[in-house]
């Protein structure tokens, strides 16, 4: 199954080590992209540091906000599937604090709204 048909829990880089080799949805502000365009760092809303793994280079400047779907790799990576870029409008609105509020009762709470077959 592809990782773009299946559900990414939202999580911040505390939650990193409980989702290895699953994928993930993780928001956060670029800090450094490597030379290579491989990869680069992003600042999780929990302030934590973490590397994102490129499959492909790179192929535009990145800044501001990033969401990252893709599989955690270890604690402090996860290897990306696929970003979205929040236009600089939108991320000088944002309030990425109470994203990661957000974000901790989801995985405080994630059995709250299971579904019940027929």
């Amino acid at each position: 199954m592809n990782i773009l048909e299946t559900a990414r829990p939202r999580v911040n880089a505390s939650y990193l080590p409980q989702f290895l080799g699953k994928p993930v949805c993780i928001l956060g502000t670029v800090v450094q992209i490597d030379n290579s365009g491989k990869s680069f760092k992003m600042k999780s809303s929990d302030n934590q540091v973490i590397t994102i793994i490129m499959e492909e280079p790179l192929g535009e400047p990145l800044q501001g906000i990033i969401e990252v779907e893709g599989i955690v790799h270890n604690p402090k990576a996860v290897i990306c599937k696929r970003y979205f870029m929040f236009p600089q409008e939108a991320a000088e609105e944002f309030d990425i604090n109470l994203h990661n509020e957000a974000v901790k009762l989801v995985n405080q709470y994630q059995n709250f709204y299971q579904c019940v077959k027929d």
